[in-house]
């Protein structure tokens, strides 16, 4: 499946002053999927198909049994410290640093069944170091991967 980077035209009036729609143009040789004022999703506007307000990962959110166990796992795993505390069924961490996603730990009366479907990926500059240390899932069985500092 080819994901063509679209881009929009403006809307530019026409002799009468009324706004037009854009219309399609074909892409450049070098360049054959694009195509200017065509895009399915209006509002978008790059190669990399990113709206033009653009989303930024803020939170993670762990379902668990015991959100304050698990915080306690990642504020020594990962340096995290509890911000937000909804008693012991909802609890927000944050890197010490102030860098990287928060993580939110919310009860959940289920036990986790399986793989997980998503997964953190955290990086660091000793991977061996961390992923002996850390046996890649916390004490809920929640699988995550450690990667090099470089990815």
């Amino acid at each position: 499946m080819v994901i063509a980077p679209w881009r929009l035209s403006s809307r530019e009036p026409d002799g009468g002053g009324a706004a037009r729609a854009p219309t399609c143009q074909l892409g450049s040789s070098a360049d054959p999927y694009s195509a200017v004022g065509c895009h399915p999703f209006p509002g978008w506007s790059s190669p990399d198909m990113v709206p033009s307000m653009a989303l930024t990962a803020r939170m993670v959110t762990i379902d668990c049994a015991d959100p304050g166990g698990l915080a306690k796992f990642w504020s020594e795993a990962a340096g995290y410290e509890v911000t937000w505390r909804y008693e012991n069924e909802y609890l927000i961490l944050a890197a010490g640093s102030g860098q990287g996603p928060q993580l939110d730990l919310q009860r959940v009366p289920e036990p986790k069944i399986g793989k997980n479907q998503v997964h953190i990926d955290w990086a660091a500059d000793d991977r061996p170091a961390e992923v002996e240390r850390l046996v890649m899932a916390d004490p809920e069985g929640n699988e995550f991967c450690v990667s090099g500092s470089h990815g």
